[in-house]
C-alpha cells in the first residue's frame, strides 16, 4: 500500500495490526463488518492506535461502495465465510479500480483446516427452515445437507 491510496478491507474483526497500519502507510482505510460489535472494537482499537479509519456496516456480498471506489481490497477471511464465497469475491472485484490489487487468504478445502470444517459441517445443526445455503454458487433448501 502505497501513500495515497483507498483501501478496503472486507471485514473489520480481522486482524487488527493489519488494517491499522494501512492508515500509518499513508492509505486511507475503510473497513467494513457485518456485526456492529465488532464495527466498534474495531473503532476501539483505531483510537487506541491513533489513526483514521472509515468503518462502515455491510454485506461482503453487497458491499455499500461504487464500482471501481478502492486501488486496493483485502480479505483475510471475510469472503470465505460469506454465505456465497464466489458473490463477496465478484463484489470485491466490482469495487476495485482497473489495474488495483486485491489480496486475500483462504483454506483450501482439501488442506486441513478447509477438511476440518467439512467434517465439523457434517455433525452442525441444519438451519432453520426458510433458510437457504450457497455452496459454490447452488442454493440449497435448508432441508438439504451439502455434506
Amino acid at each position: 500500500m502505497r501513500e495515497g491510496q483507498r483501501v478496503a478491507g472486507t471485514s473489520a474483526a480481522e486482524r487488527a495490526w493489519s488494517r491499522l497500519r494501512r492508515p500509518r502507510l499513508g492509505a486511507h482505510a475503510t473497513g467494513l463488518d457485518l456485526t456492529p460489535a465488532l464495527l466498534e472494537r474495531a473503532r476501539e482499537n483505531a483510537k487506541i492506535a491513533g489513526v483514521e479509519i472509515e468503518f462502515r456496516e455491510g454485506d461482503v456480498e453487497n458491499l455499500p461502495f461504487g464500482d471501481d471506489s478502492f486501488d486496493v481490497v483485502v480479505s483475510q477471511f471475510g469472503h470465505m465465510f460469506a454465505p456465497g464465497p464466489d458473490v463477496a469475491t465478484a463484489e470485491m472485484l466490482r469495487v476495485l479500480k482497473p489495474g488495483g490489487t486485491i489480496a486475500f487468504a483462504t483454506w483450501p478445502p482439501e488442506l486441513f483446516t478447509g477438511r476440518m470444517f467439512i467434517i465439523t459441517a457434517r455433525y452442525a445443526l441444519a438451519p432453520p427452515p426458510g433458510v437457504h445455503l450457497r455452496l459454490n454458487g447452488a442454493t440449497l433448501a435448508s432441508s438439504l445437507t451439502p455434506w
